[in-house]
């Protein structure tokens, strides 16, 4: 049934209801007569019609833009840490290792491995916080590191003397203990005193209880 229940749908003519009275037949509308005499349907627009009337093409949306822009700046910042990593520039060899280590970086997944790796040649071309990290891992097993404390007390001796505040705190405490190299009491608060001149709460603390 087209009709509604309430009869409020109009009901369709007949075939044969198409004659008027008179037997003249009703002539059908044409198709151009479905729109206003006076246009006044507006026209949508054609799907290629990307030119505004002076010819000048529409810019696309602001956030695909700004999308597409920054994933070019995220891959050119890659492509600049790889090319300066292999070149043997420290600072980037340390970015690459740390762009490992996080996984933080798109299209460089986490890989612990790859991380040190990293992180190695970096601490050879003199990166002081490369150096500083390799301690860190080597004292407490991290990164896939078993705890060395001979490799732990070797890098933080490496930055220490660089005046790493917080390596000069580590190898005190390598000194005062005995691990990774032989108590040295003496060592220990030459080294204490030096983070505490850069002001290591740590190492002030650590004098007093020398």
């Amino acid at each position: 049934d087209s009709t509604a229940s309430n009869d409020s749908v109009a009901k369709l003519p007949k075939t044969e209801d198409t004659k008027r009275e008179d037997d003249s037949v009703a002539k059908l509308p044409a198709k151009m007569d479905s729109t206003a005499s006076n246009d006044s349907v507006a026209k949508l627009p054609k799907k290629e019609d990307t030119k505004k009337e002076d010819g000048s093409v529409a810019k696309l949306p602001a956030k695909m833009d700004s999308t597409a822009s920054n994933d070019t700046k995220k891959l050119e910042k890659i492509v600049e840490l790889f090319e300066g990593a292999i070149e043997g520039n420290p600072s980037k060899e340390y970015e690459l290792g740390t762009a490992y280590e996080s996984g933080q970086l798109k299209d460089i997944s986490k890989n612990q491995e790859r991380a040190v790796a990293w992180y190695l040649k970096a601490a050879e071309h003199g990166c002081v916080e490369s150096q500083y990290k390799l301690g860190v891992f080597n004292i407490q097993g991290l990164c896939g590191l078993d705890g060395d404390y001979e490799q732990a007390f070797h890098w933080f001796q490496k930055a220490a003397d660089q005046n790493h505040t917080d390596a000069q705190y580590n190898l005190g405490s390598l000194y005062e203990y005995g691990t990774g190299v032989e108590k040295d009491r003496r060592e220990a608060q030459s080294w204490y005193q030096k983070a505490a001149n850069n002001g290591h709460k740590g190492a002030l603390r650590a004098l007093q209880n020398l």
